[in-house]
C-alpha cells in the first residue's frame, strides 16, 4: 500500500511537467462578446462537460434575457477548434425566421475582434438581388444553361452576392441559416457538409418545423397555379389512394409546369422576376411532394389525411403523425452533436418523444 501511494504521488507530480499535449480550449474561451453573464458561463460549462462525455443531444433551457445567442455562438465557434472524423469543423446555427438571421448577422460586428470574421449567414439564392438577372437564383440557372448565351458577369468576376455569401458560410465556424433552407439543401442538393455541432434555436417549435416541411397540402390556389388539369379532384378516403393520385396526376402536371417555366425563363433571358419566384416555389413544392410520397408509400399508417370542401371542390391535406422518423435524416446527419435551445423546451418526456430521442441520453 505504501509503494502504491508513492507511485501515485510521483505520477501526479511528474505528469504536468512532461505533458506535450495542450488541454483543449474551453467553450467559454470562445464566447464572442466582452463579458458573459453567469447563466451563460454555467450553460457553456454544461455543454463542454456533456460533449466530453460523448452526449450527442443537449438541451439548454434559458429564459428570455439570458442571452441564448451568445451560448449558441460560443458553442459553434468552439466546435471549429477540434476535428471529428466524418464531420467538418464548426457548427450550423438554425433559426426559425430570416429576421432572426438578420439579427444574428447584425451582432457579428459587436463580437470581440478575433471572432468577427468567424460567423456568416446564408439564405436561399432567390433572396439575393442581381443586377443582370433580378435574383442570384436566375443567374445560377443561366450559368448552367449552355444555350442561353448569357452569363452573369458577377459570377465570372467573383462579385456575385450569393456566391460570396455561400463561400463565407462554408468556411465560417458559425454558419447561420433557417430550418427550411438547411432541410431543402440537405434533402435535394446535398452540397452542405455535416459539421461537429448543430444548434437548433427555438427548439420548442422544432416538431412543427419538421412536420410543416414534410406535410402535403393541395389547395384551390395550388391547383389554379400549377395543375388546373387535375380538376375535378376526386373524393379520396385513404392516404394510399391520395398518394397514388398525387404520383400519377398532380406531380406529373406540376413537373410539366416546371419544365415550361424553365423554358420560358431561358427564353426571357432569365430576367423575369415574377417567373423566377414561381419557378422557385414550384421547384420546392415538387421536391417536398416527392419526399413525402416516398414516406407515404413506406409508412402509410404514420400519416393523417383528410379532405374538405372549399369553393365547391375538394382540398387535400396529409401530415405525418410525428416528426421523429425524419429527425435522423434532417438533423442528426448534419451535426455530430445537437444543441437544442429554447426559453422553455417543454416537459423532458414530451420533448424527447416528439423528436424520437432517448430521454436517458439527452
Amino acid at each position: 500500500d505504501g509503494r502504491i501511494h508513492e507511485v501515485r504521488h510521483a505520477v501526479t507530480t511528474f505528469l504536468p511537467c512532461v505533458s506535450v499535449i495542450a488541454a483543449p480550449p474551453t467553450v467559454l474561451s470562445f464566447f464572442p462578446l466582452e463579458k458573459p453573464r453567469q447563466a451563460q458561463i454555467d450553460a457553456l460549462a454544461f455543454i463542454g462537460e456533456a460533449v466530453a462525455r460523448n452526449v450527442t443531444d443537449i438541451v439548454i433551457t434559458a429564459p428570455t434575457g439570458v442571452g441564448k445567442s451568445g451560448i449558441g455562438a460560443a458553442s459553434a465557434l468552439w466546435s471549429g477548434s477540434y476535428t471529428r472524423q466524418g464531420y467538418q469543423p464548426g457548427g450550423y446555427y438554425l433559426v426559425t425566421q430570416k429576421m432572426l438571421q438578420d439579427q444574428l448577422e447584425n451582432d457579428f460586428p459587436r463580437w470581440v475582434p478575433q471572432r468577427r470574421t468567424s460567423g456568416a449567414s446564408l439564405k436561399s439564392s432567390s433572396e439575393y438581388p442581381c443586377g443582370s438577372f433580378a435574383s442570384c437564383m436566375a443567374g445560377g440557372m443561366a450559368a448552367k444553361d449552355a444555350k442561353s448565351g448569357r452569363k452573369c458577369a458577377k459570377r465570372s468576376d467573383k462579385t456575385c452576392p450569393y456566391v460570396n455569401a455561400r463561400w463565407r458560410f462554408d468556411i465560417a465556424h458559425m454558419a447561420v441559416t433557417n430550418y427550411p433552407y438547411l432541410f431543402t439543401e440537405h434533402m435535394y442538393v446535398g452540397d452542405l457538409k455535416p459539421r461537429n455541432v448543430l444548434i437548433a434555436d427555438e427548439c420548442h417549435t422544432l416538431e412543427r418545423q419538421i412536420t410543416s416541411f414534410i406535410e402535403v397540402a393541395i389547395t384551390t390556389e395550388s391547383l389554379d397555379s400549377w395543375a388546373p388539369g387535375c380538376r375535378p379532384v376526386p373524393k379520396m378516403d385513404r392516404v394510399e389512394t391520395f398518394a397514388h393520385w398525387l404520383s400519377e396526376r398532380y406531380v406529373r402536371m406540376c413537373e410539366e409546369r416546371l419544365g415550361m417555366l424553365s423554358e420560358n425563363l431561358a427564353a426571357s433571358g432569365y430576367s423575369n422576376r415574377r417567373m423566377q419566384d414561381e419557378f422557385n416555389r414550384l421547384k420546392n413544392h415538387v421536391g417536398r411532394l416527392l419526399y413525402a410520397l416516398e414516406d407515404m408509400g413506406q409508412r402509410p399508417d404514420s400519416w393523417v389525411y383528410w379532405q374538405e370542401m372549399v369553393k365547391g371542390e375538394w382540398q387535400c391535406t396529409a401530415k405525418p403523425l410525428s416528426a421523429a422518423p425524419f429527425v435522423p435524416q434532417l438533423l442528426n446527419e448534419m451535426g455530430a452533436t445537437r444543441i437544442f435551445m429554447s426559453a422553455y423546451a417543454g416537459p423532458r418526456d414530451v420533448f424527447c418523444r416528439s423528436l424520437g430521442l432517448d430521454r436517458r441520453k439527452v
